[in-house]
């Protein structure tokens, strides 16, 4: 591991957030061809739109 991380070998390291308890974090992949707003459109199809003010636009 030490010496991938000296390398900068991408994508090795998991970093977590420490929400409170009536917060979901859901990390939505959308390029390359993945269809992660195809399953956020459905979640919110199923179960109601999800509030503007949750969401979040960005790389990580």
């Amino acid at each position: 591991m030490d010496k991938r991380t000296r390398d900068g070998k991408p994508g090795i390291l998991s970093l977590g957030l420490v929400l409170p308890p009536n917060v979901v974090g859901i990390d939505v992949d959308a390029y390359d061809g993945k269809q992660g707003l195809v399953t956020l459109k459905s979640w919110a199809d199923e179960l109601g739109e999800f509030s503007a003010d949750l969401y979040r636009d960005g790389a990580h």
